[in-house]
């Protein structure tokens, strides 16, 4: 962010909502659907494209299917890291020391 320019920077100096849009969009592309399984077209795999997920963040159905699933891995992420903090305090209740 602080990389971004002055156009991209409304009066306060926070991202402007295009381009928080923008950063929103190109991480989504490079980094969260890199290496996507189970697209298929027609029942025949459709294999991973920078080009095919950029153009695609850009249709408002499938960039709400994927943060509908992005969602589903938060909530299972947190409630997996909740049962291991369970599981990791001592009979007592207290978390046990650190050696």
């Amino acid at each position: 962010m602080r990389r971004a320019p002055e156009d991209m920077r409304d009066a306060d100096g926070g991202l402007t909502d295009e381009a928080q849009d923008a950063i929103d969009d190109q991480i989504l592309a490079e980094h969260v659907l890199c290496e996507w399984e189970g697209l298929t077209d027609n029942g025949e795999p459709i294999p991973y494209s920078l080009d095919l997920a950029r153009e695609w963040v850009g249709y408002s159905l499938f960039w709400s299917a994927v943060r509908v699933s992005m969602q589903h891995v938060t909530r299972e992420a947190r409630s997996a890291v909740e049962s291991l903090a369970k599981n990791s305090q001592a009979p007592s209740g207290k978390k046990p020391k650190a050696a």
